[in-house]
């Protein structure tokens, strides 16, 4: 279908960008119309535009607010005649001025018309254009638009204080939709760019601003608090990122930075494509958004910060705002601080503190990134802008497209999620290709699959093999993980993840066929914050020992009944289940993997989840297969050091997660107490024999009953792999206990004794 976005600048605003881009990997045909409205101003080219076909306007747009209206009529003509020829299924329009126009066009066309109102129209033009008469004018402009409006098909609007634009436009148009302006999880800053400007700024405080350089955004203000801060930190480097409305204010700007002797600390760079803003950004220590209590400000929502979003995914604390909700966000996720940016004083002490403690401002920082890999991007508001699209009448000539739409887009995109796959792996050569090919078996939409393999830098030929892999499906990609545990690798994957649900898959497991779609589905209808299903095992080798370890460790004796090897009835859980689906917003809602935590990481993880008020949901249609250790020296010291790290886990959450925790560990110290006493008195020695005869009877009877159905011949084995199981998790426990809660050793083993995957 033909698109053509009219367009009010000569570049697209960074929302506009990323909407065309969603579009145009719809199928459409994408035509942008610029209005080149300061011929003689030199402005930098937008590499945006070089995906689509561009057609320009150049009228230079009249000073004053008579006379830019006066340019209108010139512009409506110049749109007209480019249009004239052509075929737009949808204009899409970016402004309030430009909708005449446009519903002119589509009535002569008979094609759909996508107001997309980012701006606050009536109070933004009325407070710029016509300060003193903005009441009314501000009335006036509403009036208007909401009479054009009346004549859209669909209406793309920003967050605002209390929904007032979502309510006003809902009563005028049925095809309405709130999207927050912010950035998508595939820019990204470069590595080689970034150690070059961390070399250039080496041994500097940088504070950076991004955006229009203009006074009601606290540009000015910023020459008081860089005056001031300099006399603490005289390496301070004030950074700003963006182009001066007028050259007036430029000129007045740099007088004032001359006049306080404050040209060594301060660069103004021009506009710049995100990704290289985002490279500056990422060596910055602390984004600054000192916005003005304007009327335009006080009423937008959250949603509609751009700058906050930007230093988010950068990674750096903000400091904004405290009025309104144009900063909620910052303080919702604990990203920064808001204070009064009218005042000097306020902003001083705010730019202090951060740079005087590093720790807090590095966790503030994470808690963004962690928001905008979570909830706060565009590959999660783009469905906002399909179902928009989606839902245009079909008495046009869209009917094909809504028809194609319906059957492709809606069927894949609002029906099924984007998946992320996360695998830790470290030296899994043999068995890296059996999960992966496990997955890709999947008949799930490969576009809409993401499978990060996080390497503990393998020294077998795993990488080598995944490679492979990556040469041959778009889809997988290889991350390293130069610590080599097991928690960090899930982080990494985490931090770059780009799916609606994040999944994190052993290196020694393969899924069932329908596991993707059936997780999916599940999430879907629970609403869960997690979701997972049954876990078996699998023989590996046709000894006796082998095939007996995977039988035990499946049994309620061999486990303690968790209800994903042993139960066959779905429903909400408080347990911790295999290769959970998450949905992303969890990770920023609660936090990554606990790093400390060596093993049992997923336990304290889901434990936290709980905490907050989140929700499990077990399902049996969701299996998955795990090959398990096949000799019992590699399965003792499995469980011991599931054991071990389970007392680290209970001193993280201050509890035992599950009673069935417990039970090896008070088997095997009462084995070691009442035999160690029996050296005292008799009375211990037949406690002693008590106890070690009811295990060794239970044991038999387990063992008896699972060897009758699967063969005698494992009654052999199976009591010895029970043992193992119970006795090296219980010795785990214990020595767990003896470290962590009586010597209050902080854990650190090297690699080798704690491989990265089990």
């Amino acid at each position: 279908m033909n698109v053509f976005i009219l367009n009010h600048y000569e570049r697209l605003s960074p929302r506009v960008a990323l909407e065309a881009r969603s579009l145009k990997k719809m199928g459409n045909s994408i035509t942008v119309i610029n209005w080149q409205r300061n011929p003689d101003r030199n402005i930098a080219p937008d590499p945006e535009l070089h995906s689509y076909q561009v057609k320009w306007i150049t009228l230079k747009a009249a000073k004053g607010s008579a006379n830019i209206v006066a340019t209108f009529p010139k512009l409506y003509k110049e749109i007209w005649g480019l249009l004239k020829e052509e075929i737009p299924d949808i204009i899409h329009c970016t402004h309030f001025f430009l909708l005449p126009i446009a519903i002119l066009v589509a009535k002569k066309k008979k094609c759909k018309v996508v107001y997309d109102a980012y701006e606050r129209y009536a109070i933004d033009l009325a407070d710029y254009y016509f300060p003193f008469l903005k009441t009314w004018i501000a009335k006036l402009i509403e009036a208007l638009e909401n009479l054009l409006v009346r004549r859209v098909d669909g209406v793309l609007t920003i967050s605002s204080a209390g929904e007032v634009l979502e309510r006003r436009y809902r009563k005028l148009c049925r095809n309405v939709e709130v999207i927050y302006n912010v950035p998508s999880l595939k820019s990204f800053a470069r590595t080689s760019k970034k150690e070059e400007l961390e070399k250039k700024y080496r041994g500097r405080y940088v504070l950076s601003y991004v955006g229009g350089l203009v006074k009601e955004k606290g540009l000015f203000l910023l020459i008081d608090v860089l005056d001031a801060i300099k006399l603490k930190y005289p390496e301070v480097q004030l950074l700003l990122i963006g182009e001066f409305d007028s050259l007036q204010e430029r000129d007045e700007f740099f007088g004032h930075i001359k006049n306080r002797a404050l040209e060594k600390h301060v660069e103004v760079l021009p506009w710049l494509p995100y990704d290289d803003m985002l490279d500056y950004l990422e060596i910055s220590h602390i984004g600054l958004a000192p916005h003005q209590k304007q009327a335009r400000f006080k009423l937008v929502g959250k949603g509609t910060g751009r700058k906050f979003f930007t230093f988010m995914q950068a990674g750096i604390p903000v400091i904004s705002t405290n009025f309104g909700e144009i900063a909620k966000v910052v303080e919702e996720e604990k990203c920064g601080l808001l204070v009064d940016t009218t005042s000097v004083h306020e902003l001083v002490e705010a730019v202090t503190f951060l740079l005087g403690n590093m720790d807090d401002a590095k966790k503030m920082g994470e808690n963004g990134k962690a928001a905008i890999l979570g909830k706060y991007n565009w590959e999660r508001e783009e469905e906002k802008l399909f179902q928009v699209y989606g839902r245009l009448n079909e008495d046009s000539h869209s009917s094909k497209y809504i028809t194609d739409y319906q059957l492709s887009v809606v069927s894949e995109i609002d029906d099924l999620e984007t998946i992320s796959i996360i695998i830790p792996c470290r030296n899994e050569e043999k068995y890296i290709s059996k999960c992966l090919d496990s997955i890709i078996a999947n008949n799930y939409p490969k576009d809409k699959l993401e499978i990060l393999v996080v390497d503990g830098m393998s020294d077998d030929g795993t990488r080598d093999i995944v490679n492979g892999y990556t040469a041959r499906y778009p889809f997988i990609k290889l991350l390293d993980n130069p610590r080599k545990v097991t928690p960090v690798a899930m982080n990494t994957g985490i931090m770059h993840a780009n799916g609606a649900l994040v999944i994190m898959i052993n290196a020694h497991a393969v899924i069932d066929e329908s596991f993707l779609i059936n997780t999916v589905r599940c999430s879907q209808r629970t609403q869960a914050d997690a979701v997972g299903g049954m876990l078996n095992t699998i023989n590996e080798g046709n000894g006796l020992i082998t095939q007996a370890i995977p039988m035990a460790a499946d049994s309620i004796f061999g486990t303690g009944g968790r209800r994903y090897r042993s139960k066959t009835e779905g429903g909400f859980v408080s347990d911790t289940l295999p290769y959970s689906a998450y949905r992303r917003e969890v990770f920023s809602n609660i936090g990554l993997i606990d790093e400390e935590l060596i093993r049992d990481q997923d336990e304290e993880f889901n434990y936290r989840l709980i905490k907050n008020g989140g929700k499990i949901y077990y399902s049996p249609k969701i299996k998955s297969y795990l090959h398990l250790r096949p000799s019992l020296a590699k399965l003792w010291r499995q469980h011991f050091q599931y054991g071990y790290f389970k007392v680290s886990v209970a001193q993280k959450v201050g509890a035992v997660l599950t009673w069935r925790q417990l039970i090896p560990s008070i088997f095997v110290a009462s084995l070691i107490i009442t035999g160690a006493l029996s050296l005292f008195a008799n009375l211990f020695w037949w406690l002693f024999l008590l106890i070690a005869s009811t295990y060794v009877v239970t044991n038999l009877v387990f063992s008896l009953s699972i060897a009758m159905k699967r063969g005698m011949k494992y009654f052999l084995a199976l009591p010895m792999v029970y043992v193992i199981l119970h006795v090296s998790y219980g010795i785990g426990f214990l020595k767990g206990i003896l470290d962590f809660v009586l010597l209050k050793q902080h854990f650190k083993k090297s690699i080798e004794d704690v491989p990265l995957t089990r």
